[in-house]
């Protein structure tokens, strides 16, 4: 089938979806070179509204930590700061071990952005025994 075809296939589809929307009694044109009747702004006021498009569920926010002792970040935003500045305090040969710490994990992790709350503690003393 051609791309004009389908073209006009898909414009009859949504000239015939708009007209059962608007809920006018008026007839559709198979055409799509005559487009349904544009509603007045009477027939727009009546018309039923739009059905909304489904919306994605939202993305999982990092569970809070429920962090005890001294771990000095809570959330992945102050973790990434902690591990910046360690990492400049470290040194690049030193701070290299960072990604160590990381695959020491239970479960490993290759990115600082993967690592859970509940895993806060045990890279912090593993970042710390560095």
């Amino acid at each position: 089938m051609c791309l004009e075809k389908k073209i006009d296939d898909l414009t009859i589809a949504i000239n015939r979806l708009t007209h059962a929307m608007s809920g006018s009694n008026d007839s559709v044109e198979a055409t799509p070179e005559k487009a349904a009747p544009t509603p007045t702004p009477e027939k727009a006021e009546k018309a039923a509204p739009a059905p909304t498009p489904e919306k994605a569920a939202p993305a999982p926010t990092p569970e809070k930590a429920a962090v005890t002792g001294d771990v000095p970040f809570t959330d992945p935003s102050t973790l990434m700061t902690y591990v910046v500045g360690k990492y400049k305090e470290l040194g690049a040969e030193r701070g290299a071990g960072i990604q160590q710490v990381m695959a020491g994990l239970t479960p490993a992790r290759a990115n600082i952005n993967e690592i859970n709350a509940d895993q806060y503690e045990e890279f912090y003393a593993g970042v710390e025994a560095l």
